[in-house]
């Protein structure tokens, strides 16, 4: 029935396509999602339309221009599924939506005769139930934008681990090197007195650190003397 829509002129409500490309750090054990919003939702004109036609080497349902672009849309069900050279056309510069009808039936449940038409018209039109971008021609340039961004930020959080770590030791080596020389330039051994000294047993005198006298061999009758 699309197909007899298009033959009036066809109006087209896309839907939105948004990706996410997930990261995480195994340095920083940190996680980030990068979005990028390739469209969002659009009525568009198609002109020039035809129905049942050659596009890239498959029979498709709807083809129109917007702009000059080729727009495709291609409706699949149960039996009938996307075929893949719609998903990478050789046509780099063109869309592509499927538009999945299985949905479609709940439409007409408590529709009265002669109006599904008019039905699948508001649907074309307003709703994106069922409508997926197969693909897209600004797709492929925003992801390559997202995975650079993705990179840079791996990078940075690399980056700013291993200096983190790098500082940690140094700090950590510092400190131990403070600890150690604190530790030697703390002590100091006792300082030895050299004095005068007399055994009042044998009344020999010496001078010295020692008050042992030598010949007594004690030092219990040492005293100093001037």
């Amino acid at each position: 029935m699309i197909r007899q829509l298009s033959n009036d002129g066809l109006k087209f409500r896309t839907p939105r396509l948004e990706r996410s490309l997930p990261a995480f750090s195994e340095h920083s054990y940190e996680s980030a999602d990068f979005c990028y919003l390739v469209a969002d939702q659009s009525l568009l004109t198609l002109e020039q339309v035809e129905v049942g036609v050659q596009f890239c080497g498959v029979t498709v349902d709807v083809l129109g221009l917007v702009e000059g672009v080729p727009f495709v849309v291609f409706v699949t069900y149960r039996e009938r599924n996307l075929p893949s050279d719609l998903k990478n056309p050789s046509i780099i510069k063109c869309g592509v939506v499927e538009l999945n009808v299985n949905a479609v039936p709940r439409l007409f449940k408590q529709v009265e005769k002669g109006q599904y038409k008019e039905v699948l018209r508001r649907y074309i039109e307003d709703e994106t139930e069922g409508k997926t971008w197969a693909y897209h021609p600004r797709e492929l340039r925003l992801r390559e934008a997202a995975i650079a961004k993705r990179q840079a930020w791996l990078l940075k959080q690399k980056t700013e681990a291993m200096a983190t770590a790098a500082n940690s030791k140094r700090l950590n080596g510092s400190w131990k090197s403070m600890v150690s020389s604190s530790s030697i330039e703390g002590y100091k051994s006792p300082e030895r007195i050299i004095g005068k000294y007399i055994c009042v047993i044998c009344k020999s005198t010496w001078e010295g650190t020692s008050r042992v006298c030598k010949k007594c061999n004690t030092h219990l009758y040492t005293t100093e003397r001037e």
